[in-house]
């Protein structure tokens, strides 16, 4: 276990660290599962939840998934004072209520279960996923997550009614971290001039607290974030400070590393948060590896194995998602890739596409001549690859996501491709 748990460096914890405490599902759920974001275990339309009574008031907090999209569904809890209704937007949510002094126990009731439709196969009565029930005595965590679940609640019908004009804020923000990688020179894929020059003088620009105070309710209202810069995260000084502010925020954080920092001390700073850690490998072995970037995969390898370990292995906090980019150079290590996150545990195999860029980048490494033009495989290729993964996958166990199937009017072409590849 990385000894920088205990690093005096970090803030102090918040009032819901000091207090959170895990809760007991008691009555109404079925066994734990895990899908992509959270360990969960299933309710029918009514359950119970206990915990240690507290001598003052305090906090009940859950995650809630909903199938619904239409905010049809509500969930009801009574924890020891009036019950509260919640409409519930599609996917997972925090749902939080007021808890007073002496209170051991919530019940939860659902209004409906889910069609048959949507769990073929499946003929358990199920009515939500119900993930992280636990209590706490932080009151500006209660808020926070309260206006969250408004937010998304607001930003749900609107979209329904059709609004032109909303009152609500997004519930997804894409933010700028850093704007520095520690590969140098860059992966031969990455068209690292190109995007400097578009940032112009914002290369230098700084993300921090002031930077989050800046987007107001985009921020606050926001449940999940995604790091959409060039950078690695990893080398940015205030970076302690910025997980600590997403967490009290309650936000799933989206970003991506090359994973060649992923010391005891950055594995520590990741342990238990909400996290979607994607990690840019490309690569099965390390001669490929050095063909795309350089001499540090063995060292990576052994990163991720300490992180996944400390984690407590696929599901556990933070998601690992390892990342293949299919090219000339790598298309004959795909299978090892999909044996290498099942070796590792991976939470998931990510297969991403090398998009068209506007540069023509040329480069040697590692006695590789790389031009970018001729690397890139075409869609039939793409396809095919793809489907040999998913069955790949299937049999060695890894969720699998498939990046270049993102749906829209490509996808009934995509799919029919596939399907023909896969038989």
């Amino acid at each position: 276990m990385p000894t920088v748990l205990n690093d005096p460096a970090r803030p102090a914890p918040t009032a819901f660290d000091r207090t959170a405490a895990d809760a007991r599902y008691v009555a109404g759920f079925y066994g734990l599962e895990h899908d992509d974001l959270e360990r969960f275990r299933w309710m029918g339309l009514r359950g119970r939840i206990e915990f240690e009574p507290r001598a003052e008031p305090g906090f009940a907090e859950l995650r809630v998934w909903s199938g619904f999209h239409d905010l049809r569904q509500r969930l009801t809890v009574e924890a020891g004072g009036p019950p509260e209704s919640f409409e519930l937007p599609h996917g997972w949510w925090t749902v939080s209520v007021p808890v007073p002094a002496g209170c051991g126990a919530m019940i939860l009731r659902a209004d409906r279960q889910l069609p048959p439709s949507a769990r073929p196969g499946d003929e358990r009565q199920l009515a939500v996923r119900v993930a992280a029930p636990r209590t706490h005595c932080d009151a500006a965590r209660h808020r926070t997550v309260a206006g969250q679940l408004r937010n998304a609640v607001l930003n749900t019908r609107e979209g329904l009614e059709g609004r032109a004009e909303l009152a609500s804020t997004p519930t997804n923000l894409g933010i700028d971290m850093y704007g520095v990688c520690n590969v140098k020179p860059p992966c031969v894929y990455c068209d690292w001039d190109f995007a400097k020059a578009l940032e112009k003088d914002d290369v230098e620009a700084p993300f921090n607290l002031d930077t989050l105070g800046d987007y107001g309710p985009f921020f606050e209202n926001a449940a999940s974030l995604v790091n959409c810069s060039i950078g690695e995260p990893f080398m940015m000084k205030d970076f302690d400070a910025l997980l600590d502010a997403f967490g009290d925020g309650n936000k799933l954080v989206e970003m991506t590393t090359n994973g060649q920092i992923l010391t005891d001390r950055n594995i520590g700073r990741l342990l238990g948060r909400r996290i979607e850690l994607y990690v840019s490998l490309d690569a099965a072995t390390a001669a490929t590896y050095a063909k795309l970037r350089n001499d540090t995969f063995d060292r990576i390898l052994a990163n991720l194995r300490r992180l996944i370990a400390a984690k407590g292995g696929r599901g556990g906090l933070p998601r690992i998602h390892l990342v293949f980019m299919p090219m000339r150079v790598n298309r004959h290590e795909l299978d090892g890739f999909v044996d290498l996150c099942a070796d590792l545990d991976a939470d998931r195999f990510v297969l991403r596409p090398l998009n068209e860029i506007g540069d023509e980048l040329d480069w040697t490494r590692a006695g590789h001549h790389f031009v970018y033009s001729r690397e890139r495989l075409d869609f039939d290729t793409l396809v095919r690859l793809s489907a040999r993964a998913a069955a790949r996958c299937r049999r060695r166990g890894v969720p699998f996501s498939n990046q270049l199937d993102f749906g829209g009017e490509m996808e009934p072409i995509y799919r029919r491709a596939f399907d023909e590849a896969l038989a």
